[in-house]
């Protein structure tokens, strides 16, 4: 467990919506320095598709999901 964290996200899946762009990109990419496994929500399959590549050696998983539709 790291201490230095209010929460271990230490290999805890998190979902992010929002996360090819802003506010949940930087989400994901503080999440995944803390070890975090991913799940990322987006609209965009192309944004999901260049995200996932900058994550390559982060577990994750990607869905296409439009929130705004549910």
């Amino acid at each position: 467990m790291n201490t230095n964290n209010f929460i271990d996200f230490d290999n805890r899946w998190v979902v992010v919506s929002g996360a090819t762009s802003g506010i949940g990109k930087s989400i994901v990419i503080t999440l995944a320095s803390l070890g975090a496994k991913l799940v990322l929500l987006g609209r965009n399959a192309n944004a999901l598709t260049d995200l996932s590549k900058e994550l390559k050696n982060i577990h994750h998983r990607t869905v296409e999901l439009d929130l705004n539709n549910i």
